[in-house]
């Protein structure tokens, strides 16, 4: 087992989970070394990495007068190839994020130079997307330079009631891609670097039999089209996946028209609690759901739109106050010719035409994408044909919207519980 030397006295704290109990450890001795034990995880560079309940969280760069103790017991720390990014982060100090972690720990994060952050977390993903699968590289140079401004106007929607701990778990483990359960990505490579391969979504359901909680993410960044930028806000709504008999979502077809009505109704809350928390002038809404995910329900996708999506967006739009917000349709006028589309217009929306076009004729607006249970916002980019791969291959969402390169979006401050 490889050994770590840590860095002068008095400058680096670890927040730890040993046996269930949260502890908090100063390294402070002048020759001591740390352990490099094995774990399935990776710590990098201020990057939040998915982590197991007792293993350590986080660790802050710090300032501080030597003490007498050091730190004992310092195990399941990091894999021992790690170990150069690890001591390249305790080495440095900076400002620090407090914020509480999906398994519950308070934790302390370094803000990191953004760049070094990029380096850890971001630059190897781009090599495990199948080809043409992976975001345009200025969104990882966006991400970059911008981290200040854009990470902390990121937040995770949950619902009242919900796993908080596995909302968040939801929010960090995702694939680079899934479309309709093909995984466009090198998934040895994942599970060696961020210590997992499929979703905790698929995860969760094959644990526990039952699904996972629908969430929401909130994210603001930049939006490219030909030579013009504009920054947006984009609501990435998680529609009930039936487009295929192997998604965990398709055990709701068989437990009845009610179930998926209710959990709709839920998907639609969090969309206007979205539009109220950053103050939008609008919602330009799409069909969440109603496209090609909703190609396998029984009798099709307009099946879908009569028997679920259509009366629960009518029974959360007609509450709350929600009536008074703007609306209008993503698409083409032909994109909403199906019942899902004329419930929109019934609410007043005419069509917005196409993303990333429309944005620039929707200032202040919010714009909500089909997202995927699984996948990371922007799925399979330019190999996406749908709306959310349109988002990712021109839009700076994909990291800002992941809890494991964002920090903000996983702390209590990111958390916005919808009732």
């Amino acid at each position: 087992m490889d050994a770590l030397a840590l860095p002068r006295a008095g400058s680096l704290q670890m927040a730890m989970h040993v046996d269930g109990a949260h502890r908090l450890a100063t390294w402070t001795g002048g020759k001591e070394q740390a352990e490099i034990a094995r774990t399935h995880v990776a710590l990098v560079a201020g990057a939040h990495m998915p982590l197991r309940r007792e293993q350590v969280l986080m660790v802050e760069a710090m300032r501080g007068a030597a003490g007498a103790a050091h730190v004992t017991a310092l195990t399941d720390l990091a894999d021992a190839r790690d170990a150069e990014p690890w001591r390249a982060m305790m080495g440095a100090t900076g400002r620090t994020y407090t914020y509480t972690t999906y398994n519950g720990s308070t934790t302390i994060m370094r803000a990191a130079d953004a760049r070094r952050h990029l380096v850890a977390t971001i630059e190897p993903i781009y090599a495990y997307y199948d080809a043409r699968y992976a975001p345009p590289h200025w969104v990882g140079a966006n991400y970059a330079d911008e981290f200040e401004t854009f990470a902390t106007r990121a937040f995770l929607f949950v619902d009242a009631g919900a796993d908080v701990a596995a909302c968040r778990r939801l929010a960090c483990e995702r694939e680079p891609v899934n479309i309709a359960m093909r995984r466009r990505f090198d998934e040895a490579a994942m599970q060696r670097t961020f210590g997992y391969a499929t979703s905790f979504y698929t995860r969760h359901y094959e644990e526990h039999g039952r699904l996972a909680p629908n969430i929401g993410v909130l994210t603001f960044c930049a939006v490219r089209v030909g030579g013009s930028e504009e920054n947006v806000h984009v609501y990435h709504a998680i529609g009930a996946a039936l487009d295929s008999a192997a998604q965990p979502d398709y055990s709701m077809v068989a437990r009845g028209r009610e179930v998926l009505v209710a959990f709709y109704a839920r998907v639609f809350t969090k969309v206007f609690a979205a539009a109220r928390h950053c103050g939008a002038n609008g919602i330009v809404m799409s069909l969440v759901g109603a496209a090609s995910f909703a190609e396998m329900y029984p009798g099709g996708k307009h099946q879908m739109h009569r028997d679920v999506w259509v009366p629960a967006f009518d029974q959360v739009r007609s509450s709350n106050n929600n009536a008074a917000v703007k609306l209008a349709a993503m698409g083409r006028d032909a994109d909403l010719a199906n019942p899902a589309g004329e419930c929109l217009r019934a609410h007043g929306a005419s069509a917005a035409g196409n993303y990333p076009q429309n944005v620039f004729s929707f200032p202040g607006w919010m714009f909500v994408n089909a997202w995927d249970c699984h996948s990371m916002p922007g799925n399979g980019n330019e190999m996406d044909g749908s709306l959310d791969g349109y988002v990712g291959r021109s839009s700076a969402v994909h990291y800002f919207g992941w809890g494991t390169a964002n920090p903000h979006l996983v702390s209590d401050e990111g958390l916005v519980v919808v009732q």
